[in-house]
């Protein structure tokens, strides 16, 4: 059964206006140290790994995750928190449309990037990436044939993601911080 338009837009508004209201990324402090010169400067070949940047990273997991956080995955994350952000546009279809896209193309992106170099935030984070990549399938779904399920599955969807999503920024910010 479908719902009017106007109630469908109504309901979605309200639903995903409430889950995204609390949607947060806490990021880790910022480097305590300044990079100059050269930074591999005193590294050796025993200790260090190449990570997802191509640029050489220290072998301790805490520089391992700083250097994956800063030398990418933050922006990876800021991005999709950004998308999250936009889609209370359930109000506006084809806004919304757009939105739930270009939440896809991020997902996409971020499941692309390297993996965080630390099992525990690593799995919480692919967890985000696909609870939201199911959400962006959802929502596109439901807002191009008006169907309020698929809107409302795709709203606990992205709670989840974020609950995810949280968990692994508070792992990397308990690393990052010698936790």
């Amino acid at each position: 059964m479908r719902a009017p338009a106007g109630l469908l837009a109504t309901l979605a508004a309200a639903i995903m206006l409430g889950g995204c209201a609390s949607i947060s990324t806490p990021g880790p402090p910022s480097p305590t140290h300044a990079v100059t010169g050269n930074p591999s400067v005193g590294v050796t070949a025993k200790s260090v790994v190449i990570g997802g940047t191509g640029r050489p990273t220290p072998s301790s997991t805490r520089d391992q995750v700083s250097s994956w956080w800063y030398g990418g995955g933050q922006g990876q994350a800021n991005w999709i928190s950004s998308d999250l952000g936009n889609i209370d546009g359930f109000v506006k279809p084809t806004v919304a449309g757009s939105d739930c896209t270009s939440l896809s193309t991020d997902v996409s992106r971020a499941q692309s990037y390297a993996p965080i170099p630390d099992a525990q935030a690593q799995h919480h984070w692919s967890a985000a990436l696909d609870k939201y990549r199911q959400a962006a399938t959802d929502c596109k779904a439901g807002v191009a044939t008006t169907n309020a399920t698929l809107m409302i599955k795709a709203n606990a969807e992205i709670l989840a993601g974020t609950s995810e999503l949280n968990a692994a920024t508070a792992r990397i910010v308990r690393l990052i911080n010698g936790g």
